[in-house]
């Protein structure tokens, strides 16, 4: 890896934390009813920063996130352009898409999916996608439109009192919570037949087991789910790359 690569490679993941900063704040303060029901330990809620200051962070982080983005190419600076602008569609109206059951997931999903792109650029020959496998782009979109809903159980109520319509407001917490639970083990199963990797099938339904544990549970935690999440993506990403070969044929 060359200094140029480093420091290419370095702004790019810079980029990407000041952009998720900055969605995370956009997203808190079209929150804050909501929060002040079913998640009141957010910085805004508590009043560790005030509107004006929450703000001004946010704009700092978009500010600089499109910086270091431009520095490693046009064609990043395009793709966060992009990604912030999904961040928007979903958080903030006139659209905020969060509210509606079906898309909900739909910009996180495409964000993932353009972060994915933006890293597979960096590191292939002149920044070409053409030879990006695009069955491991759709897995990507797929997945996360299936996986993800786990992150509106703790908002329910709020959710509920503010018209938001998520699997859990539409069902009730029992049932949502069960079919919360379906579709995660649905991502996690499809996955390796998607992308055929089917040493992984036995360990994606241990651990679409283990997360139907956590999520059924009543009193409800988000950080096991999370670390099982996450726990998966580490290693799906890890075969992925030892095996970069055969998922790009």
């Amino acid at each position: 890896l060359s200094m140029l690569s480093f420091l290419r490679l370095t702004s790019l993941i810079i980029s990407g934390i000041l952009a998720w900063v900055f969605s995370i704040i956009i997203n808190d303060i079209s929150d804050f009813k909501i929060d002040l029901i079913s998640n009141n330990k957010r910085p805004f809620v508590n009043k560790v920063l005030n509107l004006s200051q929450y703000k001004l962070i946010g704009v700092i982080s978009l500010v600089f996130s499109l910086i270091f983005s431009s520095i490693v190419g046009e064609k990043f600076l395009l793709g966060f352009l992009i990604i912030i602008l999904l961040s928007l569609i979903y958080s903030i109206y006139p659209l905020m898409l969060k509210r509606f059951l079906i898309i909900s997931r739909l910009p996180l999903s495409l964000v993932a999916a353009i972060l994915v792109l933006l890293g597979f650029m960096l590191t292939s020959p002149e920044n070409a996608i053409s030879i990006f496998p695009m069955k491991l782009l759709f897995g990507i979109i797929i997945a996360l439109l299936f996986s993800t809903n786990f992150i509106d159980i703790k908002d329910t109520e709020g959710d509920r009192k503010e018209g938001i319509k998520t699997i859990t407001t539409k069902f009730g917490l029992k049932n949502g919570k069960i079919i919360i639970s379906f579709l995660m083990a649905f991502s996690y199963i499809s996955l390796p037949f998607m992308l055929n990797i089917y040493t992984l099938i036995v360990p994606s339904i241990i651990i679409s087991f283990i997360n139907h544990n956590y999520i059924v549970k009543k009193k409800y935690e988000e950080k096991p789910i999370f670390r099982v999440y996450f726990f998966y993506i580490l290693i799906l990403s890890t075969y992925v790359l030892l095996n970069k070969n055969i998922i790009l044929s």
